[in-house]
């Protein structure tokens, strides 16, 4: 019996904790947008992002990967890479999932 009001206990404060959490970032979130001058153009920005939500993850993945490349022709185009940083273009390759 004391377990479960333990557990119970336990599970309103990690739900009490998430709340206050969710309403500092988005204090935070407003604060910086505000700053940013960004805040009154969020509604727009959300209405397009509801109209591209199925692309994005094609384009996220086309965006890291091109990326990727990118790095990983110039980490080649060094004389000595080694010289500059501790992985082989191999291990780069791997890293960037390339």
């Amino acid at each position: 019996m004391g377990q479960e009001v333990a557990t119970s206990y336990v599970n309103n404060l990690r739900s009490m904790i998430e709340v206050h959490i969710r309403a500092l970032v988005d204090k935070e979130v407003d604060n910086i947008l505000r700053k940013c001058g960004l805040s009154n153009k969020m509604p727009y920005i959300k209405e397009y992002g509801s109209k591209v939500d199925a692309r994005v993850p094609r384009l996220r993945s086309n965006a890291c990967y091109g990326l990727a490349r990118a790095l990983a022709e110039s980490y080649n185009n060094y004389p000595d890479p080694r010289s500059l940083v501790k992985h082989s273009p191999e291990q780069i390759r791997t890293i960037l999932e390339i």
